[in-house]
């Protein structure tokens, strides 16, 4: 029975994360790896402020980015959510 875990930033809409269940769910399918009722996929959500790469969190990214362009963040460097919207294949944008 595989389980999939996934890790990814917070701030998609329910619908993009659905899309992604159903697009994982298939991948294992289609590989032969097993039938889609035994698939089980989770989605970890985490805070832009726990999500880092290069020592960078994502929410100090998207200040740094939103700084550069010249756009105001929110306090504590955590961006407006408007800002950081996502897509189903990246990362939060600025």
């Amino acid at each position: 029975m595989p389980y999939v875990s996934i890790t990814l930033a917070e701030g998609r809409t329910p619908e993009v994360l659905r899309a992604l269940i159903h697009e994982v769910t298939l991948a294992v399918e289609r590989s032969g790896t097993a039938p889609r009722e035994n698939v089980r996929v989770v989605l970890h959500e985490v805070p832009s402020t726990h999500f880092a790469a290069g020592d960078v969190t994502l929410a100090e990214r998207a200040a740094e980015r939103a700084a550069a362009a010249g756009v105001a963040s929110r306090p504590h460097g955590i961006p407006d959510p408007a800002v950081t919207a996502t897509t189903p294949d990246q990362e939060p944008r600025a």
